[in-house]
This record gives C-alpha cells, sequence and structure tokens, in this order.
C-alpha cells in the first residue's frame, strides 16, 4: 500500500505534466484570482501579454496588460465568474497586443479552485481571421442585397417606360396628326400643342427611367473619353457658379471606351451638375479626371454597382468636390429613383439614371463620402479593343420598286398598331397591321412587304424567332425594330443583322417618316 508520501509524489508528477501539456497548448490559458492576480498561465497567455511566463506569475493583470484594452471589464467578468460559480462565454471579446495588432477572441471563463482558494480559468482562442471574414461576409452579403433592390427598382421602372412609351406614341403622333388637320390659331391648335408638349416630357421622363433599368437602347461606338469629358463639361459650364473652381485632369492619349455617346455625356455631365449643386452657392471646388486602373470586383465590396465580369485594366472618371458631403443614409439612397435633397425642386432621377447607365456599358460605381469633406463619384468602364471612329457604321439601305409601299406593322399594343398605320397610310403605304410573331409569319406568306415595323416586346414567339421567320419570307426588306424596354443585348445582336434598324418609342410623326423614308426611300 503506498504512504502518503508516495501519492503526493503522484499528484504532483500529475500537475507537472498537466502544466506541460497546457504549455503545448495554442489556446491561451490563464488561472486568476478575484483580485486579477496571475496564479498561472501557459506560454501562449504569455505572447499575448508580451512578457515571459515567469515574470507574470504573481503579477496583477492592471500591471502588464497591454495599453488599449478594458480593464474593467475584464475584471468585471473574472469576478462574475468566481462570485456566482457559472460559466461564462464571451465570443468577441476585443484584445489589444503589446505590438500594436488588434485581436479577435473567443473567451470563456470557468470556476476553478487553486490552492484552496476560488479562481477563475480563463481561455482566448484567436479567431481574429474567422472574424474579418464574417465581417466581409456581411459587407458583401449587404452589398449584394442592396444591388438587387435596385435591379428589381430598375425591372420595375422599365416595366412602367414600357407601358407608358406605348401609350405616348398613341398620345404624340394622334396629337400630331390632328394638328396637321386643324387650321393654325384655333383653340384647338393651342390645346393641342399643350398636349404634344407635356406629353414629350413625359418622353423625356420615361427615357430617363430606362437608363436607370439599364434598358435603354445602347448605340455602341469607340471613342476617347477624356475627349467626351471636356465636351459634357463645356455643356454644362453655365450651370456651374463662378464662385465654384473646376479642375481637370484629363490626360490624353488614354485607350479608348466602348459605349453610347449620348448615355455616356448625361452620366458626366450629371455628376458635375450634382457636385455643383451640393457645393451651392459658396466657393468650392471641383475635379474631373479619368485614368487607367486595375480594378477588381471581388475585393471591391463597396463598388455600388459591379457590372463588371473580372478583373482588369478600366478606365476610371471621377468627379470629386469639396462640398457639405453625405451621411450614411443619404448615401444609400442617392440611386433611388425620386430621390433627391433638394427640397422643391428636380425629380431625383439625374443620378437613378446613372447607375443604370453604367450597368447597361458592364462598368462600375463607387461613391465615397463623408460630411464635411465632400464626395467622391468613381465610374470604370471596360477598354475598347477596337479603334476609334466616329459613329457606327450605317447599314445598307434598299430602295422599293414600287411608289406606294407596302408596311407590315407587328405590335401587341393597339393604340401602337392603330396609330402607326394612321402615320403610314398619310404618307401613302398601304399597310397591314398584326400582333404577334405568329400573325407575322402568317401575313408574310401571303404578302410581299417593303419594309416591317418590328416591336421587341411582344407575348408568344421571341422577336429573334420573328425577325429570323420575317428575313427568311422577305429577305430584301428593310426591318425597323421599335421598342419602349428592349433587352440591350438582344438589339446589339439584332442591329449587326444586315439591313435591320431601331427606333426608340415613343417616337413623333416627323422622327418616323424621316425614318422610314431614309430606309425605303
Amino acid at each position: 500500500m503506498q504512504g502518503p508520501e508516495a501519492e503526493l509524489a503522484r499528484l504532483r508528477e500529475q500537475v507537472t505534466e498537466l502544466r506541460s501539456w497546457l504549455d503545448t497548448l495554442p489556446l491561451a490559458t490563464a488561472v486568476k484570482d478575484r483580485q486579477g492576480r496571475i496564479l498561472y498561465l501557459n506560454a501562449a497567455a504569455a505572447a499575448g501579454y508580451g512578457q515571459p511566463v515567469a515574470s507574470m506569475l504573481g503579477a496583477y493583470e492592471g500591471d502588464v496588460l497591454p495599453k488599449g484594452n478594458n480593464l474593467d471589464e475584464i475584471l468585471a467578468h473574472d469576478r462574475e465568474v468566481i462570485d456566482t460559480g457559472r460559466h461564462l462565454t464571451v465570443p468577441g471579446q476585443r484584445f489589444h497586443t503589446f505590438d500594436g495588432r488588434d485581436m479577435v477572441l473567443h473567451m470563456t471563463r470557468d470556476p476553478v479552485r487553486y490552492q484552496g482558494e476560488r479562481a477563475v480559468l480563463v481561455t482566448a482562442n484567436d479567431v481574429t481571421r474567422s472574424a474579418h471574414a464574417s465581417r466581409e461576409l456581411r459587407q458583401i452579403e449587404r452589398r449584394l442585397a442592396e444591388t438587387q433592390r435596385l435591379e428589381g427598382l430598375g425591372l420595375m421602372a422599365g416595366g412602367i417606360a414600357h407601358d407608358f412609351n406605348n401609350l405616348l406614341v398613341g398620345v404624340l403622333a394622334n396629337a400630331e396628326l390632328a394638328l396637321r388637320e386643324l387650321g393654325a390659331g384655333s383653340r384647338a391648335e393651342l390645346l393641342l400643342q399643350r398636349v404634344r408638349s407635356a406629353a414629350e416630357r413625359m418622353a423625356g421622363l420615361t427615357r430617363q427611367m430606362l437608363a436607370y433599368s439599364g434598358r435603354g437602347h445602347v448605340q455602341l461606338d469607340v471613342f476617347d473619353l477624356p475627349a467626351l469629358a471636356r465636351e459634357s463639361l463645356e455643356l454644362v459650364s453655365s450651370a456651374v457658379p463662378p464662385s465654384i473652381q473646376v479642375e481637370t485632369d484629363l490626360p490624353e492619349g488614354l485607350h479608348a471606351v466602348q459605349g453610347d455617346r449620348a448615355q455616356l455625356t448625361q452620366v458626366i455631365m450629371n455628376l458635375l451638375i450634382n457636385a455643383a449643386e451640393a457645393i451651392g452657392s459658396r466657393p468650392g471646388k471641383i475635379k474631373l479626371s479619368t485614368r487607367i486602373e486595375h480594378l477588381d470586383p471581388h475585393r471591391n465590396a463597396s463598388l455600388a454597382v459591379r457590372s463588371i465580369r473580372g478583373a482588369a485594366e478600366h478606365l476610371c472618371l471621377e468627379v470629386q468636390d469639396d462640398g457639405p458631403g453625405m451621411d450614411e443614409a443619404t448615401r444609400n439612397r442617392i440611386f433611388d429613383p425620386f430621390f433627391s435633397t433638394k427640397s422643391g425642386t428636380g425629380r431625383g432621377l439625374g443620378l437613378a439614371s446613372v447607375i443604370g447607365i453604367v450597368r447597361a456599358h458592364q462598368g462600375a460605381l463607387q461613391v465615397d463620402s463623408a460630411l464635411g469633406v465632400g464626395t467622391r463619384m468613381r465610374v470604370w468602364l471596360p477598354l475598347a479593343r477596337g479603334k476609334l471612329r466616329a459613329q457606327r457604321t450605317p447599314l445598307p439601305r434598299i430602295k422599293s420598286d414600287i411608289t406606294r409601299g407596302r408596311v407590315l406593322v407587328v405590335d401587341d399594343e393597339k393604340v401602337v398598331r392603330d396609330t402607326t398605320a394612321m402615320i403610314l397610310q398619310t404618307h401613302g403605304y398601304i399597310v397591314d397591321a398584326v400582333k404577334d410573331g405568329d400573325e407575322a409569319m402568317a401575313a408574310a406568306d401571303n404578302q410581299r412587304y417593303d419594309l416591317v415595323l418590328l416591336d421587341m416586346t411582344m407575348p408568344g414567339r421571341s422577336v429573334k424567332d420573328t425577325h429570323q421567320g420575317l428575313r427568311d419570307r422577305l429577305p430584301t426588306a428593310p426591318i425597323l425594330l421599335t421598342s419602349g424596354y428592349g433587352e440591350p443585348t438582344t438589339l446589339s445582336e439584332l442591329l449587326a443583322r444586315p439591313n435591320t434598324e431601331f427606333v426608340q418609342k415613343p417616337f413623333s410623326v416627323m422622327e418616323l417618316s424621316e425614318r422610314i423614308k431614309r430606309m425605303v426611300g
């Protein structure tokens, strides 16, 4: 039978083995009393304090704790466990190390007895990387949710614009046709002119809504963006008060971009006007600049728009002002349709259309702003692969071999069919009007047409299939696509086909007449 000395020796050996085992753990472990005196700690815990183990034993935590830590909170947690005898977990304890690093620790506290006294066993696991990854994930999730919200608003805006544009075709065209029937100077003429003016303003609004949705017509050209920026600045110069100084850094010789000149002009002008309005009447400064940057959309989680498909060099357009800046709530809403910080003025569509145009050009956009500092807006656009050209190569024209041409109008909206037919009949054309692709195929099987007006958004047969079916049946007939809300990719594909053009709804009598005259002769 073993004596007390042997049992004591065995216990001491077990304690030594336990301490040796604890010292090898990467998990920081320490035992403290109620006053914060360190009774035991392993090597991992000592490393966090930045001191050797021997010098830490018996020291009070307040004397060795690195600056920047909340000693009162740490002691409160320790005493709570000692006094209550209950386990305590703190999953996200902030800890500032002796060498200036900030860590996130998963800490557990358990009541123990050490040398006969009540104490607390503290373990700390470094979860800094996991915390950072989780924070980045939450940021990405918030940005994704914001992107989805904006895309949802864009789809809604585009759908509304489509319906409005179809109705506006009837309003505008019928008002113009009625004006031609009336004698000059009548009261009815005045009233119809007011109707036409109001309809034209509504058409401008729907164009902005289409731009926001990213579904507006994009006519691609390859051009020098810094040169376009200089032209845009001249266009808005009258809207910038003399008290505001405008600086430019628009180097020549940068790679060209591919896009729609008119839409990108709108982007630049809207950003400049927004900056000028933010500064107001006080003295201020706006800087307009361009440069080439390598952009990785996967690493830039703060992008408001991220239509870019992969990391690559892009041309960055930047507009920076020293205005009052924006708080986070305003910054999160500036691209919402109809949101405006200007009381009683504007519709808040300028920046809303910017985000849609950037999205349609496969670009990216970022807003940095702080109260009292100012705002910086950056737009990234893909570099063009082609050469600079002044404008899109015109498509070949085919002239009709008969004096009175026959036209096929394909549109599911009756008001558009009837109004378009009336315009064409006024100009001496024979018109057949059908409501969908199937009826268009049947008509083309039985009749020769000199021109087809084809709506891009109809139920049933797709516009691609309808276009191809008509081309097979009418190989020489020009096809004029119409739409109030067209898919840009589909439109670009169709415009690449021979003898095909596009006119945006709502179109006026003059616009449609001139386009048809140019196509048919």
